[in-house]
Parts: C-alpha cells; sequence; structure tokens
C-alpha cells in the first residue's frame, strides 16, 4: 500500500543546508509501500545489514542508551504474527525503544548541536496554529488502510505506521540540527530504510530486535 503526499508539493528551502537531505528523506518516505512482503531477494541480508549499521551508530553516539551488541532476527508471517509483535512491544511495562532510547537520543543530539525545534523549526515542516506554540506539519503519505484492509488491520496498521513515523521526523530532525546535507552519522536513515525494504523493526529488549515481514499470502486486500 503506498499513499501519496497531501497538497501541493513542498519545497524545502529554508532548511538551509539541509535542504537536499530533507527532499531526499521525505520523497523516500513517500515512495514506502507498507504492508506488502519483501520485493527483492537480498532484502532480508541488506534490512539486517541496515538495522546493525542504525544501531552501531546509535550506540557510539549514546553507548548508555543502546546494549553494545543487538540480536536482530527475521521473522516473516501475517497480520497474527504483526499483532502479537505490536502487542508485545506496546504494552510493555519494563523497556520502552522509542521512548528510553531512540527520543532521547534525538533530543541530546539537538541538544549538543543547539537546535530546538519551537525555536529553529522551518516553517515548511510546521505550523503555529498560535505564537507560542509550534507543531509538526508532518509531510506523511495519505493512506486509507480502511479501504484496503479488514477494520481490525487496518487499526494496527494505522498504529503501526504513527509508530514508524516518529523515526522519519527524527531523521529530519538530525539532518536540520547539524545543518547539513550529508547524512552519514544520522542513526535514523538506515533504520528509515529498513521499513522501505518491507521489514518492520521490533524491539523487544535492548539486545533483542524482530524485524517483521508478510508473506505473499498474507496480505491480500479485502474484497
Amino acid at each position: 500500500m503506498k499513499g501519496t503526499l497531501a497538497g501541493d508539493p513542498v519545497r524545502y528551502e529554508d532548511c538551509g543546508h539541509a535542504t537536499t537531505a530533507v527532499t531526499q528523506l521525505v520523497a523516500e518516505w513517500a515512495d514506502v509501500d507498507w504492508f506488502v512482503p519483501p520485493s527483492a531477494a537480498a532484502a532480508e541480508l541488506l534490512a539486517r545489514e541496515l538495522f546493525q549499521e542504525h544501531h552501531s551508530t546509535a550506540h557510539a553516539r549514546e553507548p548508555a542508551l543502546f546494549a553494545p551488541r543487538v540480536n536482530v532476527r527475521t521473522g516473516t508471517g501475517g497480520w497474527d504474527e504483526f499483532r502479537t509483535l505490536t502487542a508485545r512491544v506496546s504494552q510493555s511495562s519494563t523497556w520502552d525503544w522509542k521512548y528510553a532510547a531512540l527520543k532521547p537520543l534525538s533530543k541530546r543530539h539537538s541538544d549538543a548541536c543547539g537546535w530546538a525545534f519551537e525555536r529553529d523549526a522551518p516553517g515548511s515542516l510546521t505550523v503555529r496554529p498560535r505564537e507560542d506554540l509550534v507543531i509538526w506539519r508532518a509531510p506523511s503519505p495519505e493512506l486509507n488502510f480502511r479501504k484496503e484492509l479488514p477494520e481490525t488491520e487496518a487499526r494496527l496498521a494505522s498504529w503501526y505506521l504513527s509508530y514508524a513515523a516518529m523515526d522519519f521526523l527524527d531523521s529530519l530532525v538530525w539532518q536540520l540540527a547539524e545543518k547539513s546535507s550529508d547524512r552519514v552519522g544520522n542513526p535514523f536513515v538506515p533504520l528509515v530504510r529498513c521499513y522501505a525494504l518491507g521489514f518492520y523493526p521490533f524491539a523487544i529488549t535492548r539486545e533483542e530486535v524482530v524485524l517483521a515481514s508478510f508473506r505473499l499470502d498474507a496480505t491480500t486486500p479485502r474484497a
């Protein structure tokens, strides 16, 4: 399932030296084909390599937040397996990958660069409903999961897309804070590329990650 970006094409010229990277990252995010089997024969190996690149880069930056090593395994299945993994990470009371590791990683990097969202985020990526409030105007593809999937699966897909979108937004924040279009060293770039390959990361613990993918017979749209 692939969506389209809503509205007229946005130019990100107010992103300064990060303009090229932001434009590329938005285009790549819009091109993700969601919840379909991987199309490339070598996708599994590449997804493993990308996640390891993400983790090693993140650990080098914030060793207290990320384990020295992580066991990455893949799991292919259908919506039942995807639902089990989602419940496992969303209902965990012991550790949360997004808020215990990824969000602090992004925030500490922004602080180190002297970049603050409320003050420095460009107008092409934000909206200010009032003078003291700034929120994302996230460039996200429009996807009607309820048209393509049964209700239960559509809710699950919507939840996971919002879960994954946090990594995409942090990939933008990293480049904006760096004031650069050189994406080398941005730990969120290889992570987002896993989604594009059709592999969906679930961090079970600090040391264990499952890259979930769909079987060909598990993604049939409803009639």
